[in-house]
């Protein structure tokens, strides 16, 4: 059993009981709280909203999902062993590269791709070897390069591009 009273209406807030002292850790407690309000107030709406009562002024993020989407197929043959999979795009958010045929090698250097041709080591620097049916996910704007592993069929390639319009 506790001696606390049952109803509510008895009790004395906090601030009567034991009122805060000038200089003491609450009145400065509040004191500080009371400037910050005020600042936060100077700052109001004159270039954006404060974010959670800070001094920091919202700014604009992108959207979830990309303005434009682009799928493509590319394919590779004894003709044509190299091809050029994406453009160096300043307005590419993402990309997804998947090899659907054969593997590939993957390279973001052209003069790479087109010299190493089809007699490339798999311990080169700046090429991948990316086995068909596995997504190569792409977050950058750089330019990408494939490369045939084999000749004795075709090796298609399916691209989808995801980028901003232009504002």
């Amino acid at each position: 059993m506790t001696n606390a009273p049952e109803n509510d209406e008895h009790v004395s807030p906090p601030e009567e009981l034991f009122p805060p002292k000038s200089g003491g850790m609450v009145h400065n407690a509040r004191k500080q709280q009371e400037a910050e309000a005020a600042q936060v107030s100077q700052i109001g709406n004159a270039e954006g909203a404060p974010v959670d009562g800070s001094a920091f002024k919202a700014i604009r993020v992108r959207p979830e999902s990309a303005d434009i989407g682009n799928v493509r197929t590319i394919t590779l043959s004894a003709q044509y062993p190299v091809a050029r999979l994406l453009p160096a795009d300043p307005m590419r958010r993402s990309a997804v590269i998947l090899a659907v045929d054969a593997a590939v090698y993957v390279t973001n250097d052209e003069g790479l791709a087109r010299d190493a041709g089809m007699n490339i080591s798999t311990t080169q620097n700046q090429i991948g070897y990316f086995p068909a049916g596995i997504p190569l996910p792409i977050a950058n704007q750089k330019e990408y390069w494939a490369i045939a592993t084999t000749v004795a069929a075709n090796t298609r390639i399916t691209v989808i591009i995801n980028k901003d319009s232009v504002v």
